[in-house]
């Protein structure tokens, strides 16, 4: 039999070896933030295509999570744009002490996983339909000055994972490939970390 990995593991093998791509900490956003031009010139050979990008993505708010907690609702926020405010009060009067950043002390407001990462993640920065459910994070201009980083786990980076076997990456490649398999490590990881604040499922 070929060896076996459990969802425990599977969960700190991409947390372990996540990447993280800071951004924010300027007068105003950058329209061109997570687009490949974006990566070009603040992350060099980190662009990838979206066919090998299925895995998982964590958005980090390194500053006091009250900030979020009192954003006013901008104007030109997108129809399915997260509401900052309102989802802030709903997940710390459920969760209380079981949001990530008292938990763990993580500062994650958000995780999920999806087939193309760098898209997914680009959507949330910029939501520009009403179709999709994401943060619109640069709907609030206010935030720009704040440090925010995103990490992101995908099936790009397992090859480059030397203490693992080819046994244990191709089930590490399976897992990413797998709808049900991405649902089962980003529910694991706040099982283990704590509830994001910004999440709402």
């Amino acid at each position: 039999m070929g060896e076996n990995m459990t969802i425990n593991e599977i969960t700190k093998i991409v947390w372990k070896y996540r990447r993280t791509f800071k951004f924010g900490g300027t007068r105003q956003w950058e329209d061109t933030t997570f687009l490949k031009k974006w990566y070009d010139k603040y992350y060099p050979g980190e662009w990838t295509k979206s066919s090998e990008t299925s895995g998982w993505y964590w958005f980090e708010f390194s500053d006091n999570i009250d900030i979020l907690r009192n954003t006013q609702e901008p104007k030109n926020r997108p129809k399915n744009g997260c509401q900052f405010r309102s989802q802030s009060a709903i997940n710390v009067t459920l969760f209380e002490d079981s949001l990530a950043h008292s938990m763990s002390g993580v500062p994650v407001v958000y995780n999920g996983h999806e087939a193309n990462t760098l898209g997914r993640v680009r959507s949330h920065f910029a939501l520009n339909n009403d179709k999709t459910g994401a943060l619109g994070i640069n709907s609030y201009p206010t935030l720009s000055k704040k440090a925010w980083s995103v990490s992101i786990f995908h099936k790009g980076y397992i090859d480059s994972i030397s203490d693992l076997s080819e046994s244990r990456k191709a089930i590490l490649l399976k897992f990413c490939n797998s709808k049900t398999g991405r649902t089962a490590i980003e529910q694991n990881w706040r099982s283990q970390f704590g509830w994001p604040l910004l999440s709402r499922a």
